[in-house]
């Protein structure tokens, strides 16, 4: 029997997933990787994500998959929620809020790049490769693209059916929140 077998540092994710997918399996939590399991035996859920086009092992070659433009945004979100950030940079001005989106395939991030682009209308940027590991980074730090891509990512589908992990979300209601609270102070010193 196959088996699908997704790992997560954060346990939210993979309770969400085990729920919807009415799994009855445990998380598996191994805390010398500080890293949460869920192994799902079914080979008939296996053969259909290989026809999706999921790829095993995939961290180093995986591709942005081809789908319909109106579940991009939840599957960047979903990306983003595994591997990406969002945090805040303190410096002399006060400081900024940056968004980043991280894989081993420079392939993916280009598709993440792209997508972002076209459809949350966010501002082109350049993808960054790691000096020291084989990992490939995607950086937004102006308000204007903050702002974009959280409408983009919270969307009253995805508000109304709780569909993301709830610590970033907090994150960025801080961030467009400091942002709004930047825009007011300056139209009212005027």
């Amino acid at each position: 029997m196959d088996v699908l077998t997704i790992a997560q540092k954060e346990i939210e994710i993979l309770e969400k997933i085990k729920n919807i997918m009415g799994a009855e399996q445990n998380i598996t939590h191994y805390k010398h990787q500080d890293i949460n399991f869920l192994s799902i035996g079914s080979s008939e859920i296996v053969e259909d994500l290989l026809k999706l086009g999921i790829t095993p092992n995939k961290s180093l070659k995986i591709k942005f998959p081809i789908m319909p433009s109106e579940y991009v945004n939840h599957f960047i979100r979903g990306n983003f929620d595994g591997d990406g950030s969002i945090s805040f940079n303190k410096n002399m001005y006060g400081g900024n809020w940056r968004i980043s989106f991280l894989s081993g395939s420079p392939e993916f991030v280009r598709g993440i790049k792209d997508n972002m682009e076209k459809l949350a209308l966010v501002s082109e940027q350049k993808i960054h490769k790691h000096k020291d590991a084989n990992a490939y980074n995607l950086y937004y730090h102006s308000k204007d693209d903050i702002n974009k891509i959280f409408s983009f990512f919270y969307d009253e589908h995805t508000l109304k059916h709780e569909l993301f992990l709830s610590r970033k979300y907090g994150r960025f209601l801080e961030a467009v929140g400091f942002i709004k609270n930047i825009k007011s102070r300056a139209v009212n010193s005027f």
